[in-house]
């Protein structure tokens, strides 16, 4: 494989990003975080209000029976990365509702960015041999929003949560480029 496993995590984490920051605009407060573990399990060392929880779940398309043509797996790789998001929305009990709202908003702009993008997204790796590597993403839901309802996930400043989980796939594409 031309890119590893864990380094196609972190280029979903800068899909993520991206994200946060175009939340930043509409002035909207949003962590990042990747877990191995179930979210649920977690006690989570952050002030912030809003979260979206990466935890990847499998690599599809990974069997050299996959692979097309006898340098394939030399110059470019394709496969999927499934994952799990979850958005939560911590809450204090004066803003009970306003938590529930504020979870709802994100995953809303959450849609719209994916739409604006086209639920594509490209990257460029630098090689050190003279060339790169073009790595695009497509993404995709593969299950409805699931509503966790308000559960016992503890921050720093709060042990209640709300809570909507959707399953993903990231269809990868990776070419190697020579200069």
């Amino acid at each position: 494989m031309i890119v590893g496993l864990n380094e196609s995590v972190q280029f979903l984490i800068k899909i993520l990003s991206k994200f946060k920051e175009y939340l930043d605009l509409k002035e909207i407060e949003l962590e990042i975080l990747n877990t191995y573990n179930h979210p649920y399990l977690e006690k989570f060392a952050t002030n912030a209000s809003n979260l979206v929880v990466l935890k990847s779940e499998s690599f599809e398309g990974l069997t050299p029976r996959n692979l097309r043509g006898r340098n394939f797996g030399k110059t470019s790789n394709e496969f999927r990365l499934r994952f799990s998001l979850y958005f939560l929305s911590f809450t204090l009990l004066k803003a009970y509702k306003n938590s529930y709202k504020s979870i709802c908003k994100v995953y809303e702009h959450f849609l719209e960015f994916l739409h604006e993008n086209r639920f594509r997204f490209e990257f460029t790796k630098e090689l050190d041999d003279d060339s790169c590597l073009l790595l695009t993403y497509y993404l995709s839901s593969v299950s409805n929003l699931n509503n966790d309802g308000l559960l016992g996930v503890s921050n720093m400043r709060s042990n209640m949560c709300f809570s909507f989980n959707q399953i993903f796939v990231a269809n990868i594409q990776v070419l190697k480029q020579e200069r």
